[in-house]
Protein backbone atom coordinates (compact mmCIF):
# COMPACT_ATOMS: atom_id res chain seq x y z
CA UNK A 1 0.00 0.00 0.00
CA UNK A 2 1.51 3.40 -1.31
CA UNK A 3 0.15 6.62 0.03
CA UNK A 4 -0.31 10.32 -0.88
CA UNK A 5 0.77 13.87 0.21
CA UNK A 6 -1.93 13.65 2.25
CA UNK A 7 -1.71 10.24 3.65
CA UNK A 8 -4.87 8.83 1.59
CA UNK A 9 -3.77 5.26 -0.59
CA UNK A 10 -2.72 5.90 -4.17
CA UNK A 11 -3.11 3.83 -6.86
CA UNK A 12 -0.45 0.95 -7.11
CA UNK A 13 2.82 2.54 -9.04
CA UNK A 14 6.21 0.10 -10.58
CA UNK A 15 6.31 -1.22 -7.01
CA UNK A 16 3.45 -2.70 -6.18
CA UNK A 17 5.21 -5.98 -6.98
CA UNK A 18 7.06 -6.12 -3.91
CA UNK A 19 5.24 -9.08 -2.22
CA UNK A 20 2.34 -8.95 0.48
CA UNK A 21 4.87 -10.53 2.89
CA UNK A 22 6.89 -7.19 3.47
CA UNK A 23 3.24 -5.50 4.34
CA UNK A 24 2.77 -7.80 6.81
CA UNK A 25 6.48 -7.16 7.90
CA UNK A 26 5.91 -3.52 8.51
CA UNK A 27 2.32 -4.08 10.66
CA UNK A 28 4.16 -6.50 12.65
CA UNK A 29 7.50 -4.29 13.48
CA UNK A 30 6.99 -0.92 12.57
CA UNK A 31 3.29 -0.18 13.42
CA UNK A 32 3.03 -1.97 16.60
CA UNK A 33 5.63 0.68 18.36
CA UNK A 34 2.63 2.61 19.30
CA UNK A 35 4.49 4.57 21.62
CA UNK A 36 5.22 6.80 18.45
CA UNK A 37 1.79 7.96 18.07
CA UNK A 38 1.84 8.61 21.78
CA UNK A 39 5.29 10.49 21.82
CA UNK A 40 3.57 12.72 19.14
CA UNK A 41 0.86 13.50 20.86
CA UNK A 42 2.69 14.04 24.22
CA UNK A 43 4.98 16.02 22.66
CA UNK A 44 2.52 18.07 20.66
CA UNK A 45 -0.07 18.36 23.33
CA UNK A 46 1.73 18.63 26.31
CA UNK A 47 4.76 20.77 25.69
CA UNK A 48 3.89 22.25 22.27
CA UNK A 49 6.20 20.40 20.38
CA UNK A 50 5.31 19.64 16.92
CA UNK A 51 7.91 16.56 15.89
CA UNK A 52 7.44 13.49 12.81
CA UNK A 53 9.73 10.15 12.16
CA UNK A 54 12.23 10.70 9.18
CA UNK A 55 15.37 7.72 8.45
CA UNK A 56 14.88 4.56 7.49
CA UNK A 57 11.07 4.00 9.40
CA UNK A 58 9.89 7.14 7.34
CA UNK A 59 11.10 5.52 4.26
CA UNK A 60 9.10 2.24 5.23
CA UNK A 61 6.35 4.22 5.73
CA UNK A 62 6.28 5.76 2.66
CA UNK A 63 6.52 2.54 0.82
CA UNK A 64 10.18 1.47 0.22
CA UNK A 65 10.82 -2.27 1.32
CA UNK A 66 13.95 -4.44 2.43
CA UNK A 67 15.21 -3.78 5.43
CA UNK A 68 13.03 -2.70 8.80
CA UNK A 69 15.27 -0.82 11.10
CA UNK A 70 15.56 -0.93 14.34
CA UNK A 71 16.19 2.74 15.40
CA UNK A 72 13.83 5.43 15.89
CA UNK A 73 14.47 8.97 14.05
CA UNK A 74 12.82 11.70 14.91
CA UNK A 75 12.71 15.28 14.10
CA UNK A 76 11.89 17.33 16.95
CA UNK A 77 10.73 21.24 16.36
CA UNK A 78 12.43 22.62 19.41
CA UNK A 79 14.72 25.11 20.34
CA UNK A 80 18.22 24.28 18.57
CA UNK A 81 20.48 22.50 20.78
CA UNK A 82 18.09 21.09 23.02
CA UNK A 83 17.81 17.82 22.38
CA UNK A 84 19.26 16.36 25.35
CA UNK A 85 16.36 18.55 27.23
CA UNK A 86 13.71 16.51 24.84
CA UNK A 87 15.28 13.53 25.99
CA UNK A 88 15.33 14.47 29.46
CA UNK A 89 11.23 15.46 29.29
CA UNK A 90 10.13 11.80 27.55
CA UNK A 91 12.09 10.03 30.12
CA UNK A 92 10.39 11.95 33.06
CA UNK A 93 6.97 11.09 31.44
CA UNK A 94 7.43 8.13 30.46
CA UNK A 95 9.00 4.89 32.55
CA UNK A 96 9.63 3.05 29.18
CA UNK A 97 12.35 5.81 28.25
CA UNK A 98 15.59 5.52 29.49
CA UNK A 99 18.90 7.12 29.02
CA UNK A 100 22.60 6.01 28.88
CA UNK A 101 25.96 7.40 28.40
CA UNK A 102 27.63 6.90 24.60
CA UNK A 103 29.62 4.35 24.55
CA UNK A 104 32.59 7.00 23.31
CA UNK A 105 33.63 8.43 26.37
CA UNK A 106 34.43 11.97 24.23
CA UNK A 107 30.66 12.04 23.65
CA UNK A 108 28.91 14.36 26.13
CA UNK A 109 25.58 13.05 24.84
CA UNK A 110 23.38 11.06 26.19
CA UNK A 111 21.78 8.01 24.05
CA UNK A 112 17.76 7.69 24.25
CA UNK A 113 16.11 4.35 24.86
CA UNK A 114 12.76 2.65 24.96
CA UNK A 115 11.49 -0.03 26.25
CA UNK A 116 9.19 -1.39 23.40
CA UNK A 117 8.60 -4.63 26.00
CA UNK A 118 10.26 -5.39 29.06
CA UNK A 119 12.81 -7.20 26.72
CA UNK A 120 12.87 -5.80 23.76
CA UNK A 121 14.63 -2.17 23.71
CA UNK A 122 14.48 0.34 20.53
CA UNK A 123 17.06 3.77 20.53
CA UNK A 124 15.39 6.74 19.41
CA UNK A 125 17.86 9.46 18.02
CA UNK A 126 16.12 12.78 18.65
CA UNK A 127 17.27 14.98 16.09
CA UNK A 128 16.12 19.22 16.28
CA UNK A 129 16.77 21.33 13.48
CA UNK A 130 18.99 22.23 12.12
CA UNK A 131 21.13 19.76 13.26
CA UNK A 132 22.59 17.69 9.82
CA UNK A 133 20.86 20.62 7.67
CA UNK A 134 17.60 19.73 8.77
CA UNK A 135 14.90 22.75 8.05
CA UNK A 136 11.98 23.32 10.40
CA UNK A 137 8.94 21.70 9.29
CA UNK A 138 5.52 23.16 10.10
CA UNK A 139 3.23 21.06 11.13
CA UNK A 140 0.77 21.60 8.35
CA UNK A 141 3.51 19.89 6.39
CA UNK A 142 3.90 16.41 8.06
CA UNK A 143 2.34 13.87 6.34
CA UNK A 144 0.23 11.17 8.49
CA UNK A 145 0.45 7.83 7.28
CA UNK A 146 -1.76 5.68 9.37
CA UNK A 147 -1.59 8.36 12.29
CA UNK A 148 1.75 8.41 12.72
CA UNK A 149 3.81 11.61 11.41
CA UNK A 150 6.33 11.53 8.89
CA UNK A 151 8.65 13.64 7.40
CA UNK A 152 7.18 15.79 4.10
CA UNK A 153 8.78 12.99 0.85
CA UNK A 154 11.00 15.34 -0.38
CA UNK A 155 12.92 16.48 1.93
CA UNK A 156 12.91 13.08 3.04
CA UNK A 157 14.61 12.20 -0.33
CA UNK A 158 16.73 15.05 0.23
CA UNK A 159 17.93 14.14 3.87
CA UNK A 160 18.76 10.33 1.77
CA UNK A 161 20.49 11.92 -0.19
CA UNK A 162 22.64 13.83 2.16
CA UNK A 163 23.24 10.38 4.24
CA UNK A 164 24.65 8.24 0.91
CA UNK A 165 27.11 11.39 0.12
CA UNK A 166 28.06 11.36 4.02
CA UNK A 167 28.40 7.59 4.02
CA UNK A 168 30.32 7.15 0.65
CA UNK A 169 32.71 9.27 1.87
CA UNK A 170 33.30 8.27 4.93
CA UNK A 171 36.69 6.34 5.80
CA UNK A 172 35.11 4.16 8.01
CA UNK A 173 34.08 0.58 6.29
CA UNK A 174 31.60 0.42 8.82
CA UNK A 175 29.80 3.18 8.09
CA UNK A 176 30.97 3.38 4.21
CA UNK A 177 29.09 0.43 3.80
CA UNK A 178 25.55 2.21 4.21
CA UNK A 179 25.78 3.93 1.50
CA UNK A 180 24.80 0.97 -0.37
CA UNK A 181 21.41 0.87 1.76
CA UNK A 182 20.75 4.59 1.66
CA UNK A 183 20.88 4.55 -2.87
CA UNK A 184 18.24 0.98 -2.07
CA UNK A 185 16.36 4.15 -0.02
CA UNK A 186 16.71 6.75 -2.78
CA UNK A 187 15.41 4.80 -5.43
CA UNK A 188 12.35 3.44 -3.96
CA UNK A 189 11.57 7.35 -2.32
CA UNK A 190 12.39 8.30 -6.23
CA UNK A 191 9.76 5.89 -7.91
CA UNK A 192 7.22 7.00 -5.21
CA UNK A 193 8.11 10.73 -4.83
CA UNK A 194 7.12 10.62 -9.51
CA UNK A 195 4.06 8.65 -8.73
CA UNK A 196 3.03 11.58 -5.82
CA UNK A 197 3.81 14.21 -8.16
CA UNK A 198 6.30 15.30 -6.41
CA UNK A 199 8.13 18.84 -7.89
CA UNK A 200 10.73 20.83 -6.81
CA UNK A 201 9.15 23.73 -7.71
CA UNK A 202 6.02 22.82 -5.78
CA UNK A 203 9.32 22.65 -2.59
CA UNK A 204 9.87 26.64 -2.03
CA UNK A 205 9.25 25.94 1.95
CA UNK A 206 13.06 24.39 1.88
CA UNK A 207 15.88 26.56 2.81
CA UNK A 208 18.11 27.81 -0.73
CA UNK A 209 20.85 26.29 1.08
CA UNK A 210 19.47 23.10 1.38
CA UNK A 211 18.06 23.15 -2.27
CA UNK A 212 21.75 24.25 -3.38
CA UNK A 213 23.67 21.83 -2.31
CA UNK A 214 21.04 18.89 -2.88
CA UNK A 215 21.61 20.40 -7.08
CA UNK A 216 25.30 18.92 -6.52
CA UNK A 217 24.52 15.63 -4.61
CA UNK A 218 21.90 15.30 -7.30
CA UNK A 219 24.57 15.12 -9.86
CA UNK A 220 27.08 12.97 -7.71
CA UNK A 221 24.21 10.77 -7.54
CA UNK A 222 23.26 10.50 -11.10
CA UNK A 223 26.67 10.50 -11.91
CA UNK A 224 27.19 7.04 -10.14
CA UNK A 225 23.70 5.72 -10.94
CA UNK A 226 22.50 6.82 -14.66
CA UNK A 227 19.53 5.00 -14.09
CA UNK A 228 18.26 7.49 -11.83
CA UNK A 229 18.79 10.42 -14.51
CA UNK A 230 14.91 10.29 -15.71
CA UNK A 231 13.42 10.34 -12.27
CA UNK A 232 15.35 13.20 -11.37
CA UNK A 233 13.78 14.93 -14.29
CA UNK A 234 10.63 14.02 -13.59
CA UNK A 235 11.20 15.72 -10.24
CA UNK A 236 11.76 19.03 -11.99
CA UNK A 237 15.17 18.27 -12.70
CA UNK A 238 15.48 18.83 -16.24
CA UNK A 239 18.60 20.07 -17.02
CA UNK A 240 20.29 17.45 -15.28
CA UNK A 241 22.59 15.71 -17.66
CA UNK A 242 25.56 13.43 -16.82
CA UNK A 243 27.57 16.42 -17.40
CA UNK A 244 25.88 18.02 -14.60
CA UNK A 245 23.19 21.02 -14.63
CA UNK A 246 22.78 22.96 -18.02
Amino acid sequence: MFFDLRGDPVSPHPLSHFPRTHERVVQSDVFRYRYRRKAHGRLLKTHGLTCCLTGGRACALWGTTGRIPTDIDMIVMATAGSQEQVKRTLVADDARYYIVSSTNPRNTYKVLWHRVRPSVPCKVDILVPPVLSIPTIDAARITFVRHIPVQPLFSLLLLKLQAWNDHRSSRSSNVSVKQHTDAQDIDALLVIAVANDVNVAKEAWLPGSVLTIARARIWDYARSFPSSVDQWKKLGYTSIGMGGFR
